[in-house]
C-alpha cells in the first residue's frame, strides 16, 4: 500500500484569553493548528508544536485528548514560558472507526493554589488521521461560478478515495432550469487509488443561457453513486428595484428609501437614483440620492430626502430613475 505522507497545514492557532484580576492578564495559543495524515498499520509520526503564552513565566501542563489518545507519547509534560515540545504517535495495527479520528493536543494553566481567579487558559490542536473505510467507498466535493451571460462557467468534481479498495469513477453533470435539464455534461473517466483522489473539471459557454438561476447536479459512478447539487446565476446587466418609500409625513423634510439589487456577476460602481414626485403630473420635489457601488448579486438601500413641508395630504407619484454603467 502506497503511503502519503503526513503533512502539515501551516496554520498558528492561537486564542486569546483575557482575565482582568489585580494579578494578571493571559494570553495562550499553539501552532501548528492542524496536522492530517493517512492510517497505515503500525505507522509512527510525530509534530513539533510551539507554544505562545503571557506573562512568560506561566506554567503549563500537555494533555491529549479525543480519539486515538492512548498512542500518544510527549517528550515534556510540563512547560514554563514559551516552550516547545513534540507529540509523538504510534498508531495501531488497525483502527476500528472509519473515517476521520480525531484527536486534540492541548496544553493549559496550572492551577494556581493561591488566591486569584481559578479559570484555567486552554488551547488545543487537532490531529486529524484518516482510517479507510470498508470495501470501495468515495466522497466527492463540487464547486461552480457565478458568470455573466457569454462567459464561461467552471465545473469541477473533485473525488476522494477514502475506501480500502481502487476505485474507477464516471462523472457527468446535469444542469437544470427550474425542472428542465437543459444540458447534461460528460465529465469522463478515472482511475482512483485507495487513499487517493482525483479531479474532474468541464468549462461551459453560456452563449445560449439565458440570465437567471440554474441548478447542476453532480453524479459519480464507482459502482456505488455519489451525488453533489449547488446552485450557480448567470448575470446580466440590469438591477431590479424592490423597495422604496411608500408613504411620509406632511410638514417635514422625510429620508427616502430606494432598496435595489444587481443582476450582474461584476461590480458597477457610480449607482444613483433621481426621484421625481408629482401631483397630478405636477412636479412638487426632485432629488438625487448619493452613489454607490456594488459587487456581484449584491442588494444597496439609497437614501435621500423628500421635502414635504408644504405638501398636502394626498396620494403623489415617484417617478424612480436608476443609473448605472453609464
Amino acid at each position: 500500500m502506497k503511503i502519503k505522507k503526513r503533512f502539515f497545514i501551516l496554520e498558528i492557532l492561537i486564542i486569546g484569553f483575557f482575565i482582568f484580576s489585580s494579578f494578571s492578564v493571559y494570553a495562550l495559543g499553539m501552532g501548528p493548528a492542524k496536522t492530517e495524515v493517512n492510517f497505515a498499520p503500525n505507522y509512527e509520526f510525530s509534530v513539533d508544536y510551539i507554544v505562545f503564552v503571557i506573562p512568560y513565566y506561566q506554567k503549563l501542563e500537555v494533555y491529549a485528548v479525543g480519539d486515538l489518545k492512548e498512542y500518544v507519547k510527549f517528550d515534556k509534560t510540563n512547560l514554563t514560558g514559551e516552550e516547545g515540545f513534540k507529540a509523538t504517535i504510534k498508531l495501531p495495527n488497525t483502527i476500528a472507526k472509519p473515517g476521520e479520528n480525531k484527536l486534540f493536543i492541548g496544553v493549559r494553566e496550572v492551577e494556581s493554589s493561591g488566591e486569584g481567579i481559578a479559570t484555567r487558559i486552554a488551547v488545543e490542536a487537532l490531529i486529524v488521521v484518516r482510517v479507510p473505510y470498508p470495501g470501495k467507498y468515495a466522497e466527492i466535493s463540487f464547486s461552480v461560478n457565478n458568470a455573466n451571460v457569454g462567459e464561461p462557467i467552471n465545473f469541477v468534481v473533485g473525488v476522494n478515495n477514502l475506501g480500502k479498495e481502487d476505485i474507477k469513477a464516471k462523472t457527468d453533470i446535469e444542469i437544470y432550469s427550474g425542472e428542465e435539464i437543459i444540458e447534461t455534461l460528460d465529465l469522463g473517466v478515472k482511475d482512483i487509488k485507495t487513499q487517493t483522489s482525483e479531479s474532474f473539471e468541464k468549462d461551459v459557454s453560456t452563449a445560449d443561457y439565458k440570465p437567471g438561476s440554474y441548478k447542476a447536479i453532480a453524479t459519480v459512478d464507482y459502482e456505488k453513486i455519489a451525488r453533489a447539487e449547488r446552485e450557480f446565476k448567470i448575470g446580466t446587466l440590469f438591477f431590479n428595484i424592490t423597495n422604496w418609500t411608500s408613504e411620509v409625513e406632511k410638514g417635514k423634510i422625510n429620508p427616502f428609501y430606494v432598496e435595489i439589487e444587481s443582476l450582474w456577476n461584476s461590480q458597477i460602481d457610480n449607482i444613483y437614483a433621481e426621484i421625481n414626485v408629482t401631483n397630478q403630473e405636477e412636479s412638487v420635489d426632485f432629488f438625487k440620492t448619493p452613489s454607490v457601488s456594488l459587487g456581484p448579486w449584491q442588494k444597496a438601500v439609497l437614501k435621500s430626502y423628500l421635502n414635504a413641508e408644504k405638501l398636502d395630504s394626498g396620494e403623489y407619484k415617484a417617478n424612480i430613475e436608476l443609473f448605472y454603467a453609464d
